[in-house]
């Protein structure tokens, strides 16, 4: 069972590059207001992300959602969160806990915090599995679970049902219906608009794979 999970896993990382430009890590330093990606970075991303995702991972995605958590600064901290994808030791520990490959917790690392990243970010996305109405809103939800916990995305969709609004709609819908504080408010709901309509368009156009989702964007 090993060597056959060996040889899937190999085999779904070919496909993958096989797809990918001549440069397999875009280059990012003519990319205007993107920072430069160490290639290793880049690199470790596209193999996490193929692995959690298959051949069309959003990759771009990804690397905006590091974009916008650290601006690629492994040093980076905030009161509660450190590292490149700003993980809490909670959410560390936790990662590190249920899976095997990021023992033990290092969120310090680059390497580990992209591996955890993804890892936490196809968890949240298969958790909203069946309760979207788009992949667009899918992804929203699952993003704004990742920065503000996704116990806040089911009590908000339960609060947009109570309003008689859509529940499978997070722009225009659930977005709307936000019940934490008004800075956590603020936080999560500019969180994952700025990933999906400013961040990630600007990645893929420097070559990172990925397919933004550029009509959910449109007031």
């Amino acid at each position: 069972m090993r060597l056959l999970l060996s040889r899937f896993r190999a085999a779904v990382l070919w496909g993958f590059f096989l797809v990918l430009p001549a440069a397999a890590v875009p280059d990012l330093s003519h990319a205007a207001e993107l920072p430069q990606v160490p290639a290793r970075w880049g690199f470790a991303l596209q193999t996490a992300a193929a692995e959690a995702f298959g051949v069309e991972a959003p990759v771009a995605r990804l690397a905006a959602q590091i974009h916008a958590e650290s601006s690629w600064r492994p040093t980076a901290r905030s009161p509660y969160a450190i590292g490149l994808a700003q993980f809490t030791p909670a959410t560390a520990d936790w990662m590190a806990e249920r899976y095997p490959h990021l023992r033990p917790a290092a969120p310090w690392d680059p390497g580990w915090s992209i591996r955890a990243m993804v890892a936490y970010n196809a968890w949240l996305y298969g958790r909203e599995a069946g309760r979207w109405r788009s992949e667009a809103d899918r992804w929203a939800a699952s993003l704004t679970g990742y920065v503000g916990g996704p116990g806040w995305v089911d009590r908000e969709r339960r609060a947009a049902r109570r309003a008689g609004a859509p529940d499978d709609r997070w722009w225009h819908g659930v977005e709307a219906h936000c019940l934490r504080s008004q800075v956590a408010c603020r936080e999560s709901r500019h969180y994952s608009r700025r990933i999906l309509c400013e961040l990630e368009p600007r990645y893929a156009a420097a070559g990172w794979p990925g397919r933004p989702f550029s009509a959910a964007c449109e007031p």
